[in-house]
């Protein structure tokens, strides 16, 4: 198996004043370079409802209640200095209670290595009655539709110290691009703010601030053990 792609998405969940993001608007900021904003397409855009931009790197998309930033190569901070500005320089109406710092990588592998990948995380032993008829349908190849196995395999990690409140999910499943077979592998590294001792929200403007913050300062931390992750995971150690 061999890594063919991987990708880091920077997802803010909240309320967003999506009429002040275009491409104007990035490009006068400065929130991206002249010639990304050159390059830059519309995928949907309808002002104060939905701003979806396409980039050379990735893209950008906001719409009420959520504002994403998915960078396809590294540099992959582009994210966070992409979303910084958008809630700080063209708007500060901006509200977050809730991000995730999601990484995605797809391995090509063969319909036998994903298999016996499949059978290590998801033991059909395990699974009673049920796992063993799974088994017996191992027995035929991997293309006969008789043979079973791997469709989705989630495992969540509780909260780091490095955060409020949040969790990390893991997620494995099988995975084709074009004519590539191939696993896709997930992680979804997500925080958010509890609430206060004594039961009451956090205010819009500390959750927001607090938010952004930890952005700024766990986001490569993030990436870097979202990619360890992924190879133990694929690795198996």
């Amino acid at each position: 198996m061999k890594l063919d792609s991987s990708s880091v998405t920077l997802v803010l969940v909240g309320t967003f004043p999506t009429a002040a993001f275009s491409i104007e608007s990035l490009a006068k900021t400065d929130s991206i370079g002249s010639d990304d904003a050159r390059l830059a397409t519309y995928e949907a855009f309808v002002r104060g409802q939905v701003c979806d931009i396409r980039l050379p790197w990735g893209k950008f998309a906001a719409v009420e209640d959520k504002l994403v930033v998915e960078v396809n190569e590294a540099p992959y901070v582009r994210a966070v200095d992409l979303a910084i500005k958008c809630l700080r320089d063209i708007s500060s109406g901006g509200v977050v209670r809730q991000m995730g710092i999601n990484h995605l990588a797809f391995f090509e592998a063969t319909l036998e290595e994903r298999d016996v990948i499949g059978r290590r995380l998801l033991p059909p032993e395990n699974w009673g009655g049920f796992g063993t008829e799974v088994a017996k349908g191992f027995n035929y190849a991997v293309k006969d539709p008789r043979h079973g196995g791997l469709t989705i395999a989630v495992l969540r990690l509780g909260k780091f110290d490095d955060r409020p409140g949040g969790y990390t999910d893991a997620r494995v499943e099988p995975g084709n691009r074009g004519h590539t077979t191939g696993i896709v592998v997930s992680i979804n590294d997500h925080y958010e703010m509890p609430p206060n001792k004594d039961g009451s929200p956090v205010s819009d403007r500390a959750a927001t601030a607090a938010l952004l913050d930890y952005l700024e300062g766990n986001f490569d931390n993030s990436v870097e053990r979202s990619i360890r992750f992924v190879n133990q995971i694929i690795e198996g150690k």
